[in-house]
């Protein structure tokens, strides 16, 4: 026999192993039977938004329910407030390695200054840290060239833009050193005939709404002869062998004897003739007549001496 003078009965009570904490939008599930081996169901509905406290409630209903709170980290996303468009081939500018929000992290690949792209962020710390995608516009390319020409005998050089166009550029000239005034695209150069040499050094910086810049140099940039020469002399001694109309940009030339006919015609001429008619013959020596157009509207008219050997 055995004989117990004192017993109590206690309602058992499930326990359960801590489970998270997990990052937000992580799909968990809870536990439907506990370390005893005991059964049940969960309530409320699993929430992977917020942080929430989950009672267990068993089949059997001796048994006491439990209580579970699992851990929900929001997560955590680079920000990145100042990284705007970048000029074309901008070699100062580089992802930077820390958001703006103080996360640290790598990028999938260098960046590409010629060529608007996407990168991706992925950050060091990957415990509820999710990757960021950045798009990095880059401006279009700026491009230009500069043409001198001659128009009412004053020497004129002129930005030509290629491409991109805007009216919000702004100018700098440099000529053999010394800043030129003002700030256009158009400068007229025979009013610094104190800098002008034979062969000049020529700068020109672009700037433009987006503070983008292209610096461009022209070396040997000859000063042209804004007149048109009273003679030629082709003789092959390197001095006046031609009609030299270089910086008029000249559309159409027309050259007539004394009794009104045309010898020699060229379109977009610049240095040909040197005393040859049209079927190539020599000319006479003599004074000959021009007329000229210009790609700039003007129409020249004048005389010239032609003097050639004799033979």
């Amino acid at each position: 026999y055995y004989l117990f003078d004192d017993f109590s009965v206690v309602l058992m009570q499930p326990t359960f192993n801590q489970i998270g904490p997990f990052c937000e939008d992580t799909n968990f599930s809870l536990p439907t039977v506990s370390v005893e081996g005991i059964l049940g169901t969960w309530s409320p509905a699993i929430n992977n938004q917020q942080s929430t406290i989950y009672t267990f409630t068993p089949n059997g209903t001796e048994l006491q329910p439990t209580q579970m709170m699992v851990e929900i980290l929001p997560k955590q996303i680079a920000v990145f407030n100042d990284l705007n468009a970048i000029c074309y081939g901008d070699t100062a500018f580089q992802l930077p390695t820390i958001s703006s929000n103080g996360i640290s992290g790598t990028w999938d690949k260098k960046l590409n200054n010629q060529q608007t792209e996407t990168y991706m962020f992925t950050p060091n710390a990957m415990n509820c840290f999710e990757t960021t995608e950045v798009t990095i516009e880059v401006l279009p390319e700026l491009d230009f060239e500069v043409v001198s020409y001659c128009k009412e005998n004053k020497m004129y050089a002129e930005v030509k833009h290629i491409g991109v166009e805007s009216t919000n550029y702004t100018y700098d000239w440099t000529m053999n050193g010394q800043s030129l005034n003002g700030n256009s695209s158009l400068v007229n150069l025979s009013s610094y005939t104190d800098v002008l040499l034979n062969s000049n050094t020529l700068k020109v910086k672009i700037t433009d709404e987006n503070l983008c810049e292209l610096e461009k140099t022209f070396t040997n940039f000859e000063a042209l002869l804004c007149t048109i020469p009273k003679g030629i002399s082709p003789n092959g001694d390197g001095n006046n062998d031609f009609l030299n109309l270089v910086g008029l940009q000249v559309a159409q030339l027309k050259i007539y004897n004394r009794y009104g006919g045309i010898v020699y015609y060229k379109d977009n001429y610049v240095n040909e003739w040197h005393g040859q008619s049209n079927k190539g013959n020599t000319l006479p020596s003599g004074t000959y007549y021009y007329t000229i157009k210009t790609k700039y509207g003007e129409e020249l008219v004048g005389w010239i001496q032609l003097v050639t050997e004799s033979k």
